[in-house]
């Protein structure tokens, strides 16, 4: 097998892919910090640095993705891999010592740019081992663990820091991380790669790969300063966007028109109907997997449940989505049939985006867990089958390159969609700002969340009185509601491109 013009032979057991899949259960336990920022807050003093505990591990897992394709083939899979499971570790530790807000974010930055490396390398070295049939069920108990994990983690978080304290959610990952580097060095054999950091510095294009990482730094940055306080026609938020943009278009042009040994994103994609529009299919799908994001959020401000709480009623959504998740693998598997759970999945996710446009203060649980349940079904499909189109209608050289490509246009969806739903969000709730003064008055509008913050807490919403609880229950619900609407469309137009990918 192997990755753009160089060869790369793979040979490893199974058990070295189990422990690589546990490898993406410790990123998902990033996701248990959620519950426990109001502790950290609290305990580190800083309240305005709430929204960069979360946003540092989302920059740092988006922007610097790109970089690990080309460090996989310069030190080898297994190498590479080690060294994000390493930098995750050392993120971990950092966060768990932190004595403020600085330190925290820094931590958490590390352990986004291990992250980084982690998901997308976990895919690479499953494309290598297997088939298309086969890698399509590996892939769906990968990204399975994942959903799960993920979902289990603010519960746990919100558990340390209630009972425990917020730092062991950081000091767990640390002999998880310990066992998974064990357990990859001895079990995960692959190709590897004797380079000394200098001449590995130097066998990087960085004139390709540079542009995509500085401008996808950027263009987070100049929009999560205007999401956190800075006025959107500031210079600050308006030259790094401007910035962000050129940049990440100079490097789509350098790389379309100047080849490279060592691409920092797979320009092939773009040349070719089929891997196309299952890249934007791809991207479509990290943007609307934000959607369970708001109903955390609409459980806390409708159902008065608290983060950890929530989790418990996203359970539906999550175990669903992991159901379909393997099913859909062992469907591919089977049959080789990639494109019809892509129509599929997107058709029923389109369904089920249409049914959280019905939700209201008034929704009732029933109503929320049948929902949950409809998108999962439909969200599950796709967490695999866009990249398998992508792979199965390239080159085999072009296989790193090419789910470097994919797994970063998903997570910058994510990430972008995060952020502008935020920014949306803000706004339709400031426009509500006299109606809730005039509801709550000055003292109880002030104490509603910061812009990084976006909801009210349960903690908040109980200190209100009845009439006031229903106001911002009203408000909110009607702020998030249209977020939805955009995601509809968004699914809907995926479900049609579907029919473009060829069987």
């Amino acid at each position: 097998m192997g990755s753009h013009n160089a060869t790369v032979f793979v040979q490893a057991d199974v058990a070295g892919q189990n422990y690589t899949k546990h490898g993406v259960l410790v990123i998902a336990l990033a996701t248990i910090v959620a519950a426990a920022l109001p502790s950290i807050a609290g305990d580190l003093g800083s309240a305005d640095g709430y929204a960069w505990v979360s946003y540092a591990y989302l920059l740092a897992e988006t922007h610097l993705l790109p970089l690990w394709s080309n460090l996989s083939v310069i030190w080898g899979r297994r190498n590479a891999i080690l060294l994000a499971n390493t930098l995750f570790f050392a993120g971990s530790l950092v966060c768990a010592l932190a004595i403020n807000m600085s330190m925290l974010v820094t931590g958490r930055y590390i352990q986004g740019a291990g992250a980084a490396g982690l998901v997308p390398l976990v895919n690479i070295i499953l494309s290598e081992l297997f088939t298309i049939k086969k890698r399509a069920k590996h892939m769906a108990i990968t990204n399975t663990s994942w959903a799960v994990a993920a979902a289990i983690g603010p519960l746990l978080g919100g558990a340390l820091a209630e009972h425990v304290t917020w730092r062991w959610c950081f000091y767990l990952n640390l002999p998880l991380n310990g066992i998974i580097f064990i357990l990859l060095l001895i079990s995960l054999q692959t190709d590897q790669q004797n380079t000394s950091l200098p001449s590995s510095i130097k066998a990087i294009d960085w004139t390709i790969v540079s542009p995509i990482i500085d401008g996808t730094h950027m263009l987070l940055l100049g929009l999560q300063f205007g999401a956190t306080g800075y006025p959107w026609d500031s210079i600050v938020v308006i030259c790094w966007i401007i910035l962000g943009i050129s940049m990440m278009t100079l490097s789509i042009i350098t790389e379309w028109y100047v080849p490279s040994h060592r691409p920092g994103l797979s320009i092939e994609l773009f040349k070719h109907r089929s891997p196309l529009t299952a890249f934007i299919c791809s991207w479509i799908h990290g943007v609307i997997s934000i959607a369970p994001y708001y109903l955390h959020f609409f459980f806390q401000t409708d159902q008065d449940a608290s983060p950890a709480l929530s989790s418990i009623h996203l359970l539906p959504m999550v175990l669903t989505a992991a159901a379909t998740t393997i099913a859909t693998g062992t469907f591919t598997q089977k049959t080789g049939n990639i494109v019809e759970p892509i129509r599929t999945g997107f058709l029923i996710t389109t369904l089920g985006l249409s049914l959280f446009t019905n939700l209201d203060e008034h929704s009732s649980r029933t109503k929320l867990t049948i929902y949950q349940i409809v998108f999962g079904l439909g969200l599950g499909a796709n967490y695999s089958a866009p990249l398998l189109a992508v792979q199965r209608a390239i080159q085999t050289g072009d296989i790193a390159i090419a789910t470097t490509t994919v797994a970063f246009s998903h997570q910058l969806g994510s990430a972008l969609s995060l952020v502008i739903s935020g920014i949306i969000l803000q706004s339709r709730v400031r426009r509500q700002q006299p109606r809730l003064l005039a509801g709550l008055g000055p003292d109880a509008t002030a104490q509603l969340p910061s812009p990084g913050m976006q909801v009210p807490s349960g903690a908040f919403m109980r200190t209100l009185t009845g009439a006031q609880r229903n106001l911002v229950r009203v408000v909110y619900a009607s702020s998030i509601r249209p977020m939805y609407h955009v995601y509809v469309v968004l699914s809907g137009v995926a479900f049609l491109l579907g029919f473009l990918i060829s069987t």
